[in-house]
């Protein structure tokens, strides 16, 4: 009995096979847990495409950059053309006074007025620094677009970090799932090996305990691996399937 239960472990390894073939590749097991991801350069494009923090950079920058063509422009704003026009009809009334007999006598007359004129206006100020403003307002688009590319770069690097977090769990969980083939099959074996008194009760004890803790492990390996999916979803933006 002594000599059985030292060759229970060689005996689990040499189980044949063909048993162990039943299970294939692990790696299958995977795919049915999480769909096949898209190409990395795929999921990095949309990252940035539905980033809402390289959007509102992109505004950033479009608005700067109207506010130095509102400089360009602000010269408009020192002009101005003033103008009037009006038409209408004025009544005159004469008393004519004749031999002592008063006469009142109405006379009207259409007149039509108008006129035109430009009103300028001299900044003294603006003119003087327009120079220096439309500079700040150019460093600062400078400094948005650089702000920008920088955060391309930290949004494309959180994509790749990701996207090899998700595959290293997903082979990590076909490793536990091969892992939990195989202690199944042992303690198959062990439960048989069991009933016909060929091995104690401890011996069959373990591996059952060992079996239950790669089914912990596989467990635990498809929480990580189903996270580490969730959150590139959530970092693509999109479907990553």
């Amino acid at each position: 009995m002594k000599m059985l239960l030292r060759l229970i472990p060689i005996l689990v390894c040499l189980i044949p096979l063909g048993i162990r073939s039943q299970n294939t590749d692990s790696a299958l097991v995977a795919n049915f847990i999480l769909p096949e991801i898209r190409p990395l350069e795929e999921l990095i494009d949309d990252a940035l495409k539905f980033s809402p923090l390289l959007k509102a950079q992109a505004l950033s920058v479009d608005n700067i950059s109207h506010k130095i063509n509102l400089l360009d422009k602000e010269w408009s704003n020192y002009l101005a053309g003033v103008g009037t026009f009006q038409v209408g009809n004025i009544r005159y009334i004469d008393n004519v006074a004749t031999g002592g007999v008063t006469d009142p006598q109405t006379i009207s007359r259409e007149n039509t007025f108008y006129s035109f004129g430009v009103h300028a206006r001299l900044p003294l100020g603006d003119f003087l620094t327009k120079n220096d403003r439309k500079a700040i307002l150019e460093n600062q688009l400078e400094q948005e677009k650089l702000f920008f590319q920088d955060r391309e770069l930290q949004i494309r690097e959180l994509v790749i970090r990701q996207y090899q977090e998700l595959e290293l769990a997903i082979r990590i969980l076909a490793v536990k799932q091969k892992d939990l083939d195989f202690l199944e099959v042992s303690v198959q074996w062990a439960e048989k090996q069991f009933t016909e008194s060929n091995i104690s009760l401890e011996a069959y004890t373990v591996a059952v305990t060992r079996r239950n803790t790669a089914e912990q492990s596989l467990e635990e390996a498809k929480t990580r691996a189903e996270l580490a999916w969730q959150l590139l979803r959530e970092l693509v933006g999109t479907d990553i399937n």
